[in-house]
């Protein structure tokens, strides 16, 4: 056989899956066994959710279950609309809103993630590349759910993993939280799928190909933990090995400046947004006072230290705390800062605080200057609550704010001459963390090779096809005029071993049976063709993943039916080396870094230099983060140079697969090349290298890793 299957982990049973029910939407109406629905039908092989303007359209599960896998092949409706893939909570347990989201839009975003606490989200964006495909393409959205560990994939990646030490549910006594660290996916959820469309834009349709649901037995395959289907990332410090605490927290917008804590340098008047999650992805604060606007900062005597003061002489003036756009989250949230009025240089008749969306949406909460206090600092605190209240106002209408999309977290408002002082500006809530949303990191891009374009009239064989010229983007001609039967041949390359694909561009008036594909004899896909609409509006298929060697083949294209044009056709290899400089590691103990003598590059024509780990002893350890484009067996080449004799263990996702002992090269710059072939599997993976010892230390210098697909 030319076609190569290699990994022995293809289907998600030998994980330890196990299917319990599905779903393919192949009856005639929605099969009321398993779902009820509002607006939902079945057509042509599919789920069809319509939401007419003003009105939304949905499905749920009849039965709910308690941890597995959820998988679904979707035709979402856009970012623009509101529509949700997620695991809801049967009977919630727990107060907020407690969901598993697969597939989540509204507002321009696209996300997957679980929200859970008091507001809190823990996710990925989806990337742009998905988002332009989300209403033209049904896209694989799957979570695995487990008590300890829940993993997100999109179209087979593992884009996401969360530890459930990071979530808790909580509940109201009063005003009292009362916070369950054990929830709040610790119960029973069921499968909801919906779809709405604003009033006054047209009707959206969110369509479902199959849906799956499977539950874990680990007992069948012992080497993977929680039946993981793509082997577990390296837990982000989101989600630390610590339990929950929540009260009374604060968000700093000024506090006396921002200074840099190891040597008292000012960076900046406003406090950047953090989170200890990720203190590596600051969000600046901008300040920005209207043309009119004097603000400077002063140093007061005692403890109240540098204060921002703020002088108008005359008119209407602004002062915006602005940011990226922002969730404002927490229970009894609000806007509190210390205000001090120099009564002898205010005369103003109006004073207003409040908070943007956008230009066009927004709060502002005016208050009585006539009965606050002169000349003594106080504190002032207003809540969202009184600012979702006062919306401000465009073109007579209401604009209110959203608390989803906020841009400046306080808006200052002052009509006429006025002398005042700011300080200790802040949003208060109460939470675990702080009362603004963490930035949801993107979708990873999954690296891909260059796709090889064959022009589908190149072909070396053919019977009963005919060409004509195109008016697809390119020009040239397409194949045209076939008939059931016909066929097309051509020679392809394949330049590596691992997983293809084929694109295929077509265009069809009526739509057609389509066509199947073989190389060398054996069947690899089988595409219907859509109704395009015209003879030469073109649009894109995809085959399923097959496996090839490195090599030529023979290509047959055989048509089912007529009525159908083919441009060109697409093979996507895999890629099949990667390559880790030693110093561009995510995690390490003990390590440290100098310039390298090694000419020895890690990309074939790349440049050698660079930099080298080294100074290692035993008990050190590094790791990195790879993504693993293929199943298979890999050769790993280490480039090591050492004066002495070492030792050390690779492990890739927690298992250890390579364990070395290398005898000294010579000299810490004398460098050379160990190999050893490891199985792999395809996704975001954490490499780790632990160092346990040689002849005196277990010193060794490390250049690169490169491991190519066998």
């Amino acid at each position: 056989m030319t076609i190569q299957v290699i990994n022995d982990f293809e289907r998600l049973e030998e994980y330890g899956w196990q299917l319990v029910w599905s779903d393919e939407f192949n009856a005639e109406s929605l099969n009321e066994t398993l779902w009820t629905g509002i607006n939902a039908s079945v057509s042509g092989g599919n789920l069809v959710l319509s939401a007419p303007p003003g009105e939304s359209a949905s499905i749920q599960s009849v039965e709910n279950l308690t941890y597995g896998r959820l998988e679904a092949r979707v035709k979402a409706a856009g970012s623009d609309h509101v529509s949700a893939f997620k695991l809801a909570p049967a009977m919630d347990a727990y107060a907020g809103q407690n969901v598993l989201s697969l597939l989540e839009t509204r507002a321009g975003l696209a996300m997957a993630g679980a929200h859970y606490g008091l507001g809190l989200t823990g996710g990925v964006r989806m990337s742009a590349e998905l988002v332009e495909t989300l209403v033209t393409e049904f896209h694989s959205y799957a979570v695995e759910w487990g008590a300890d560990e829940i993993r997100w994939y999109i179209d087979g990646d593992h884009v996401h993993t969360l530890d459930t030490l990071h979530t808790w549910g909580y509940a109201l006594d009063g005003t009292d939280v009362l916070v369950d660290n054990e929830g709040p996916f610790n119960q029973a959820m069921h499968v909801l799928l919906s779809v709405a469309a604003p009033a006054g834009v047209e009707s959206a349709t969110l369509m479902v190909d199959q849906l799956k649901v499977w539950a874990c037995d680990p007992s069948v395959e012992s080497r993977v933990d929680a039946c993981a289907s793509g082997e577990k990332t390296r837990i982000s410090k989101l989600a630390s090995n610590r339990i929950e605490s929540v009260g009374d927290v604060f968000t700093d917008l000024y506090v006396g400046g921002y200074y840099d804590l190891a040597t008292g340098a000012k960076l900046a008047d406003l406090q950047p947004l953090t989170w200890h999650y990720d203190n590596a992805d600051p969000q600046q604060l901008t300040l920005t006072p209207s043309i009119a606007l004097d603000v400077d900062t002063v140093t007061l005597e005692g403890a109240r230290g540098m204060v921002l003061d703020v002088n108008n002489t005359l008119g209407t003036a602004t002062l915006d705390i602005s940011t990226d756009s922002s969730e404002l989250i927490g229970k009894d949230l609000a806007l509190v800062f210390d205000l001090y009025i120099d009564s002898a240089n205010t005369a103003a008749t109006a004073f207003s605080v409040g908070m943007r969306s956008n230009s066009t949406h927004g709060a502002q909460v005016e208050l009585e200057l006539a009965g606050m206090v002169r000349d003594t600092w106080a504190t002032y605190r207003i809540s969202t609550d009184q600012l979702l209240a006062n919306p401000i106002s465009i073109n007579g209408e209401p604009a209110p704010l959203d608390l989803r999309q906020v841009t400046s977290l306080m808006t200052l408002e002052i009509e006429g001459s006025a002398h005042m002082q700011l300080d200790n500006i802040r949003l208060s809530c109460i939470n675990s963390e702080g009362c603004v949303q963490f930035p949801l990191r993107l979708q990873a891009s999954v690296p891909k090779a260059d796709p090889i374009r064959y022009e589908a009239e190149n072909f070396i064989d053919s019977q009963g096809a005919g060409v004509q010229d195109t008016s697809d983007e390119g020009g040239g001609q397409n194949v045209a005029f076939v008939s059931a039967g016909d066929y097309l041949v051509y020679s392809i390359e394949a330049p590596g071993i691992g997983p293809y694909s084929i694109d295929y561009r077509v265009a069809s008036a009526g739509g057609s049976d389509g066509f199947t594909v073989s190389i060398d004899g054996e069947e690899v896909d089988r595409q219907t063709v859509p109704d395009t609409g015209d003879w030469q509006n073109w649009t894109n298929l995809t085959s399923a993943e097959f496996e090839l060697a490195l090599g030529v083949y023979t290509l047959k294209i055989e048509f089912i039916d007529g009525d159908q044009n083919i441009n060109w056709f697409e093979l996507q290899p895999p890629i099949t080396q990667i390559c880790v400089e030693a110093e561009d590691f995510d995690d390490q103990s003990g390590i440290s870094l100098e310039d390298t003598l090694d000419t020895e590059p890690c990309i074939a024509g790349g440049a050698g230099g660079g930099e080298n780990i080294g100074y290692i002893d035993v008990g050190d350890f590094v790791e990195y983060s790879i993504s693993v484009p293929s199943d298979g067996n890999y050769l790993i080449e280490y480039r090591i140079a050492s004066e002495q004799d070492s030792e050390f263990e690779l492990s890739v996702g927690g298992v250890m697969l390579d364990a070395r002992s290398f005898e000294g090269s010579g000299g810490w710059q004398e460098w050379t090349s160990r190999s050893a072939v490891i199985p792999l599997t395809a996704g975001e993976q954490m490499m780790r290298l632990d160092f346990v010892g040689g002849s005196v230390s277990g010193a060794i210098n490390i250049n690169w890793i490169r491991l190519t697909r066998q």
